[in-house]
């Protein structure tokens, strides 16, 4: 079968549970009302805006500030899943805490990395790119047309304006892509250590280098071992930059590196203060730049 079709076959079967449980649970929104989709971080929202701004009641389960890996939900949030027509996540492997709760509500859901493995449009990536798949807009360029159909199951009155906006979408974010390749071009090779190593997808992504990371397993203080190797690959040359994704972490940044003269930036990776996925990309790459220039 063509790979066209088996696409078409992926997103049907796939997706045929979302009009069950809209028919079971009653769940879909009047003729009156827009489709209401619960995404469970701010930059698949700010990917949904930007594909069906008019067409959906776009929401948000997480803050950004708030931990994707193991936070414990609420009623309230409970409620929002219950009330939710789609519920678009990046799967289980990023966001554990989610599973059981999506079990026992069962709402209509789209998950965001299995369908980066099941479209076979892409190459094999690597876990953290599954999970941090934002962070690379070339493939989420590719993914919209599917992001697009899948959506239209439960807005079937906009199955045209979404496929022609996904289209429009795709190739503003094609166009995004090679404007951020030229404007970290001149950085190519250069490392930057961060405490967060979900900021690799982005790295790699652009030929920047992860020279390491703050990060720890479980979320504590860094061994003196590790400050050691990190401080290392700074009087080696091997990192140019420290990229924070939390400001909280300044002062243990300040306090591993002391001594040494270095550039410390705090990126915004979760899009707390973006408005659109364009401007959470761009100002990403801005804030790396800024922090690689001589």
């Amino acid at each position: 079968m063509p790979l066209a079709g088996k696409i078409t076959r992926f997103i049907w079967s796939r997706l045929l549970i979302i009009a069950g449980v809209c028919v079971g649970l009653s769940l879909c929104a009047s003729a009156a009302e827009k489709p209401r989709v619960l995404h469970s971080l701010k930059p698949l929202q700010l990917i949904s805006n930007g594909l069906a701004p008019e067409q959906l009641d776009n929401r948000l389960l997480l803050l950004s500030h708030q931990d994707a890996h193991s936070y414990s939900l609420r009623f309230s949030d409970m409620r929002k899943l219950r009330q939710a027509d789609l519920f678009i996540w990046l799967g289980p492997d990023f966001e554990h805490y989610l599973s059981k709760p999506l079990r026992s509500q069962q709402p209509a859901v789209l998950d965001f990395a299995y369908l980066q493995r099941a479209s076979q449009l892409l190459p094999d990536t690597k876990a953290d790119e599954q999970t941090h798949i934002w962070l690379n807009p070339g493939i989420i360029a590719k993914l919209v047309p599917l992001l697009a159909a899948a959506i239209s199951q439960i807005a079937p009155e906009e199955r045209v304006a979404l496929s022609e906006r996904a289209r429009g979408f795709a190739a503003e974010l094609e166009a995004l892509d090679m404007a951020l390749a030229r404007q970290l071009h001149a950085y190519r090779g250069q490392g930057v250590i961060s405490d967060h190593k979900g900021l690799e997808v982005f790295l790699r992504h652009y030929g920047l280098r992860h020279s390491g990371s703050l990060e720890t397993a479980n979320h504590g203080s860094v061994s003196l071992k590790k400050a050691v190797s990190l401080n290392r690959e700074l009087e080696l040359g091997n990192a140019r930059c420290i990229a924070l994704t939390d400001p909280h972490n300044m002062a243990d940044a300040q306090q591993i590196f002391a001594g040494h003269r270095k550039r410390i930036v705090v990126t915004d990776l979760f899009g707390r203060h973006a408005q659109s996925y364009t401007e959470l990309m761009t100002q990403l790459a801005k804030q790396l730049s800024g922090c690689l220039q001589d």
